[in-house]
């Protein structure tokens, strides 16, 4: 406690620039924090659908390290105007067995924890990029890597139009987790057993409009289609192969304008239904 009132005092009287030598500026974050609207299925390949919430919020230091609600905790290794990539640990949520009867008898896929690794290029408009992921903790659900091409173009000073197509490979692990059926299973919920491999699992397309309903307020609607395919688009677990998504969010966001953002940032959103 004998150090506490000469180290304030000190940082008081400290001129400012060598202040921000020694603690985190305001500009050096950008930050968004929203939510949205969405009507979509119960699951991965249900036939039913429900209304839920999806919350968004994005802090970022420098450009660099971020912590974000959908992607986790990482790091952008290499970040400049027309190449970003990175890693990243994020949550994954698996799957409840009563978010649907249909699932009833399957039990849940448990909760974990993924290892992302990404690279996104950027030449204006357009965006085109490689994601994989990985679980790592508290359960082996498998890995899922998905491929995509997007773009953002204004239409107008307020208004963007933007859309995304993307192609998702995932391996066996993932697949007996989430569309599988073993013995027990097949017993418990009266579906046939199956033992789907690896594979594609679903193509999918998506447009967006957002509208600037201030410089740091935006309101944002999005229309997603995704097919699923191979084994995963054959389990008895999977009651539709053409799922919808309708969306509609909120977002206030800050950002440094210092800094310049590659074209096309952030990345046209992925808009895989309930997407596990």
């Amino acid at each position: 406690m004998r150090f506490a009132l000469p180290l304030l005092l000190s940082l008081i009287v400290l001129p400012h620039n060598a202040q921000a030598d020694y603690f985190l500026q305001a500009d050096d974050f950008d930050f968004h924090v929203g939510g949205a609207v969405v009507y979509e299925p119960e699951f991965l390949g249900g036939s039913d659908y429900k209304i839920g919430f999806r919350p968004d919020a994005e802090v970022t230091y420098k450009n660099t390290v971020y912590l974000s609600a959908r992607h986790g905790l990482g790091i952008n290794i290499f970040n400049d105007i027309g190449t970003r990539m990175g890693v990243g640990v994020a949550p994954n949520f698996g799957r409840d067995e009563g978010a649907s009867d249909h699932l009833t008898g399957l039990g849940d896929v448990d909760f974990g924890f993924d290892m992302n690794a990404f690279v996104h290029g950027y030449i204006d408009p357009f965006i085109v990029g490689l994601d994989a992921r990985r679980e790592f903790a508290d359960g082996d659900n498998g890995a899922v890597l998905t491929g995509f091409f997007g773009f953002r173009e204004p239409v107008t000073e307020d208004l963007t139009w933007s859309g995304r197509t993307s192609l998702s490979w995932t391996n066996a692990d993932w697949s007996q987790a989430y569309f599988g059926v073993d013995s027990a299973q097949s017993i418990a919920s009266g579906l046939a057993v199956y033992t789907p491999g690896e594979g594609l699992r679903d193509a999918s397309l998506s447009t967006s409009l957002t509208y600037a309903l201030s410089p740091s307020l935006s309101l944002a609607s999005t229309v997603g289609y995704t097919r699923l395919l191979g084994d995963v688009a054959d389990s008895p677990v999977a009651q539709n192969q053409n799922q919808f998504l309708f969306m509609l969010g909120l977002k206030y966001e800050w950002v440094d304008k210092k800094v310049k953002r590659p074209a096309g940032w952030p990345d046209a959103p992925n808009v895989t239904a309930t997407e596990p």
